[in-house]
């Protein structure tokens, strides 16, 4: 924040970031010389089947290559736990956050470390011939002095002073998926969730929202009374912007309003209740019923507030998971730290040892 009137307008000419951190800028030099690459993977579907996405090179890598640096949050195992159902004796707290899939640990430790670079919450596990590994970063944002300390002591610093490193354990072409080695412990657990997991009451019902991606039609609320979707499906409304306001058969409503890159950003995705679906003039007379090019009315909750939005073609329509109701939140779904190996995790950090 700005201490001063100075200071102020220089923030406001330069921007913000520029003013916190005026050496941003570095030369090319330096960037050679202390720099490293953050796009050396990207995000994709996975070639592993039900894996969701994976993270691929996007260029030649060599053998020995860091493909990410990672820096690392700190967090404590149990603020992960989350508490359900509760009675007059006690709360059942067994349940653990997603969160925790993504985060490095080891067995024997409370501490949790939660890489934030770009892509590699992306790697995925291969325990068979992996071709890529991680070790702790040799650059000046890993305090290695951190190595030797308790979990209680990192625990209380407010910055992060952690960093691993994925490193290329062969040649790895453009294109091809990056994997690691998560461990013996999270393979043994995944197994085990395999094997013994049973749906419950309200996941066997469970239905992706992609099942609807095709649908040329979208029910009314009125429609959804007798065919309603499943329990974990709503509609969602592209909208950015809108047309002036009249009067119409639901009161004060707006023409919805085409604008450039509308389907690119998430938040101009809202949560919407289909009212009114009807087909375009040039059609109604017409005996081929051209579902593609119906026209909706829905309520479309923009900003915290309700807005009833006409003219909403079919494409600017989408189903997604309710909030807290997708698969990955089914209460025994599976979860599970990834491993940092043995002979890199520092003993000063073991206090749960049995």
């Amino acid at each position: 924040i700005p201490e001063n009137i100075e200071d102020a307008m220089q923030a406001r000419d330069y921007g913000t970031a520029m003013h916190s951190v005026p050496n941003v800028i570095r030369s090319k030099e330096w960037l050679e010389e202390n720099g490293q690459c953050l796009d050396n993977i990207r995000p994709g579907s996975s070639t592993i089947k039900q894996a969701g996405r994976g993270a691929f090179a996007t260029r030649t890598l060599k053998q020995g290559a860091v493909i990410s640096p990672a820096p690392l949050l700190h967090i404590h195992r149990d603020s992960l736990v989350m508490c359900g159902s509760q009675t007059k004796q006690y709360v059942q707290c067994e349940f653990e956050q997603l969160f925790l899939n993504y985060c490095f640990g080891h067995r024997d430790s409370s501490l949790l470390l939660y890489p934030y670079a770009p892509a590699v919450n992306f790697i995925n596990h291969k325990s068979e011939s992996p071709n890529a590994y991680i070790r702790w970063s040799d650059r000046s944002h890993h305090h290695a002095d951190w190595e030797n300390r308790t979990v209680e002591d990192i625990l209380s610093e407010p910055y992060a002073g952690l960093a691993l490193e994925f490193v290329a354990l062969r040649d790895i072409s453009g294109g091809e998926e990056v994997f690691i080695d998560y461990g013996r412990g999270w393979e043994e657990a995944w197994n085990g969730h395999v094997e013994e997991w049973e749906a419950g009451p309200y996941d066997a019902n469970y239905v992706p929202p992609s099942e609807f991606y095709k649908d040329l039609v979208v029910h009314t609320a009125v429609e959804q009374k007798s065919s309603p979707y499943p329990w974990n499906i709503m509609t969602t409304c592209f909208v950015a912007e809108y047309g002036d306001e009249y009067t119409g058969p639901y009161g004060r409503q707006h023409r919805w309003v085409q604008t450039p890159s509308l389907f690119v950003y998430s938040y101009d995705e809202h949560e919407c209740k289909v009212l009114l679906r009807e087909r375009l003039d040039e059609y109604r007379s017409s005996s081929i019923r051209p579902l593609q090019n119906d026209l909706y009315t829905a309520q479309v909750m923009m900003y915290g507030k309700r807005l009833i939005i006409s003219h909403i073609p079919r494409q600017a329509i989408g189903f997604v998971d309710r909030r807290y109701h997708s698969d990955q939140f089914i209460t025994n779904a599976f979860r599970h730290e990834i491993d940092i190996p043995d002979g890199i995790f520092p003993t000063a950090w073991k206090d749960q040892e049995e």
